[in-house]
């Protein structure tokens, strides 16, 4: 049989590194490792799209290509314990041409700078014709846009529609 004791009260201690000095320090040890968490969301999404990029096939349906590249968002830092999300595809623009209509979804596919701002060289144009996969890439696109005279917008962040773009 066990013997009840009665409870020694526990001295507690200060630890050194919780004063007002150490603060400062903790604070940016944590928007590190959100950032680095955030980061790695985006970089994660960027190889995913790369990949998924393979499975793209001409004249497949806009339904079709959403669900291979896949329509989930990803967290991203904009600062000191602030995130925010990019949205897949990060942006897209319509056009109407010559009779078609055009749709480009912009994927991020290669990211080199973790700020949450996508250029357009962090990005991959997947451009549809009449709603059915025309082609992808930004070769594809300079051609299709000399071809069919077509002026971009974007890519232009969704909800930044009226700076420029949209």
């Amino acid at each position: 049989m066990y013997e009840a004791r009665p409870l020694t009260p526990v001295k507690r201690q200060h630890l050194a590194l919780a004063g007002p000095a150490v603060m400062p320090a903790l604070v940016a040890t944590a928007a590190g490792f959100l950032s680095l968490a955030c980061a790695a969301g985006l970089e994660q999404l960027s190889a995913q799209n790369r990949g998924k990029m393979f499975m793209l096939e001409q004249g497949q349906t806009r339904d079709q290509v959403m669900a291979i590249m896949g329509t989930d968002s990803t967290e991203v830092a904009k600062g000191v314990f602030r995130t925010g999300k990019i949205a897949n595809p990060y942006c897209s623009e319509t056009h109407e041409v010559n009779g078609y209509d055009w749709e480009i979804l912009y994927y991020a596919t290669n990211v080199r700078n973790t700020d949450g701002a996508l250029t357009e060289e962090e990005l991959t144009p997947v451009v549809l014709k009449d709603g059915l996969l025309d082609g992808w890439g930004w070769n594809y696109f300079r051609h299709l846009s000399q071809e069919y005279d077509i002026q971009r917008t974007g890519p232009v962040p969704p909800g930044q529609e009226g700076e420029g773009g949209g």
